[in-house]
């Protein structure tokens, strides 16, 4: 599994016209030095970023939230998609669906 962390990005534009598909297996899953689950898109300090297409992001959270009720131990999930400190910010068109924890967190994000 991966994640997409990108700082500081200016005047890019994103296309999603297929399935994304996110691993099922928390143990496939990237965590950050806190042990927490990196989300698959972390994006910070972003201008003029445009996320489009037809396609769709399949978080497949349904195995992540069945083994966090469970277990009863909380696993970190991830988010889909994190933006922070971000203006000027386009999304159109793609689908986010699933998620294992929140689809979408904006912090300090202008003119979406």
């Amino acid at each position: 599994m991966f994640s997409v962390i990108a700082p500081n990005i200016t005047d890019v534009e994103v296309i999603i016209d297929g399935t994304l598909l996110l691993s099922k297996d928390n143990k496939n899953w990237p965590l950050d030095k806190s042990k927490h689950a990196i989300p698959l898109f972390l994006l910070e300090d972003a201008a003029g970023l445009a996320i489009r297409g037809k396609g769709k992001v399949e978080g497949r959270g349904f195995a992540w939230w069945v083994r966090e009720w469970v277990t009863g131990i909380p696993r970190l999930r991830p988010h889909m998609l994190v933006m922070q400190r971000s203006r000027d910010i386009l999304m159109q068109g793609v689908k986010w669906l699933n998620s294992p924890n929140e689809h979408l967190v904006l912090n300090d994000v202008t003119n979406v």
